[in-house]
């Protein structure tokens, strides 16, 4: 009886596990539209600023507000003396070691201060105003680029598909002129024709395939994920109504993303922050006014009595108020002036520049919409008329009644009429939802 190989029995076994399922590579994730919505709205590093902003803009807010209040201050000291020192306490000079403390608590208020407080408290406000727009603009932001991504790499799908199908049938009609040649029906040159088409749809679909890697590349890196092999695009299925081809007039689409811009509002509320800034600056001109109040006492080793009871011997209290009258600053405030009134100029333009960049980019995407609904409605029947060409000169090809050549023209032009339709018809969906991101009228993909 032979004997077994233990270490033979381990690594059969060791084998088997590792090609097991459980430890294959895991499926690629299908990844949708709302789906990649989602991954980039979690991962977008200028969302997690914009957010960030959002809290610091926030946190300002609440210390304006508590500038208000007046303020509580504590403190105590203990020190050790060795020497001769004069005890503030006893009133003479000591030589020896000592002990003293001398706790206080204090308060001040701010009374008037040419309202510093409140315009401070109001350019608080236009600031976390301002970083909640743009909040929601980068957010509007990535929707709209993800979308322009999907857009792209659906088109390479199609493009690919459109292609793929190309080639199957021209691979057909080349086996069925190569049996036709074969049986001295055909002639040698249709079947190198055909050849040649074969070999050269081949290429275009080489060209299409890497065409869509660099897409879908564009489209995860715009996710911020990592690696593309990790994912798989879903598959579209598009359909144009007649209520997507019918686009309101650009008028009532600019005003409607005017109204609910979010850059636009964020622009705004920055002006009016740089407005207030200036106010702020502007109070240093001023003078202020201030009262205070603290209560103290005092403990030495010099003195007689436990500690608490020289607290309660030796109690003290103020209380007062303070003017503040600026003469001469080295003109501090006169430049401090002069910066904010810059900068209030600058918000100015800013929001000027962001009512225009807006205006420029819905012309663009309601342009492309509308030259979209153009060719989508030539297109459809263009390919309709198109496709009955292609069938009736394919079927007068292979009876012999025409020529390769004009087999071949037809076919590109069915093919290149396909091409347009798809476009036209994926350019229609997407920009449309683009268009409703803009105008406020949509927040998801749906």
């Amino acid at each position: 009886m032979r004997k077994v190989n233990v270490w033979h029995l381990l690594f059969v076994l060791l084998f088997s596990i590792l090609v097991s399922p459980a430890f294959s590579q895991a499926e690629p994730e299908v990844l949708t539209l709302e789906r990649a919505m989602e991954l980039a709205l979690q991962n977008n590093i200028d969302l997690k600023r914009a957010q960030n902003n959002v809290i610091a803009a926030t946190s300002n807010k609440r210390q304006a507000v508590m500038n208000f209040l007046p303020n509580l201050n504590g403190s105590i000291g203990y020190t050790v003396s060795n020497g001769t020192n004069f005890d503030n306490n006893s009133g003479q000079f000591v030589t020896t070691t000592f002990e003293q403390s001398s706790p206080t608590l204090s308060s001040n208020m701010n009374l008037f201060s040419a309202f510093y407080n409140h315009h401070l408290l109001h350019r608080r406000e236009n600031e976390l105003e301002s970083s909640v727009y743009a909040l929601r603009y980068s957010e509007l932001i990535v929707r709209a680029n993800v979308l322009l991504r999907f857009l792209n790499v659906s088109l390479d799908r199609e493009n690919i598909k459109n292609s793929e199908r190309r080639l199957e049938l021209l691979q057909s009609q080349l086996e069925r002129e190569e049996k036709r040649e074969f049986v001295g029906v055909a002639s040698l040159e249709n079947v190198y024709n055909f050849r040649s088409q074969v070999a050269n749809q081949k290429l275009t679909l080489v060209g299409l395939e890497n065409q869509y890697k660099s897409d879908f590349l564009a489209l995860i890196q715009t996710l911020q994920l990592n690696d593309p092999e990790n994912y798989v695009l879903q598959d579209i299925e598009v359909q144009v109504s007649a209520e997507d081809t019918q686009v309101e007039p650009f008028q009532q689409v600019m005003a409607e993303v005017l109204e609910n811009s979010y850059n636009v509002k964020s622009s705004f509320y920055t002006m009016q922050a740089a407005k207030n800034a200036l106010k702020v600056s502007r109070t240093s001109y001023y003078p202020s006014v201030g009262i205070g109040a603290g209560i103290g006492t005092r403990y030495s080793t010099n003195n007689d009595g436990e500690l608490f009871s020289q607290y309660k011997t030796f109690t003290n209290n103020y209380y007062g108020f303070q003017i503040s009258v600026p003469i001469f600053n080295n003109f501090l405030v006169k430049n401090q002036v002069a910066q904010a009134k810059v900068g209030m100029f600058n918000a100015e333009l800013n929001y000027k520049q962001a009512i225009l960049d807006i205006t420029n980019r819905i012309q663009r995407d309601y342009l492309d919409l509308v030259s979209s609904i153009t060719s989508y409605e030539s297109a459809l029947e263009n390919f309709e008329a198109q496709e009955q060409t292609f069938n009736f000169v394919q079927t007068r090809f292979d009876t012999g009644a025409t020529d390769f050549y004009t087999y071949l023209e037809s076919l590109n032009n069915k093919n290149n009429a396909e091409i347009t339709l798809i476009n036209a018809k994926y350019s229609i969906a997407f920009r449309n939802k683009i268009l409703d991101l803009f105008r406020g009228m949509s927040s998801t993909t749906e």
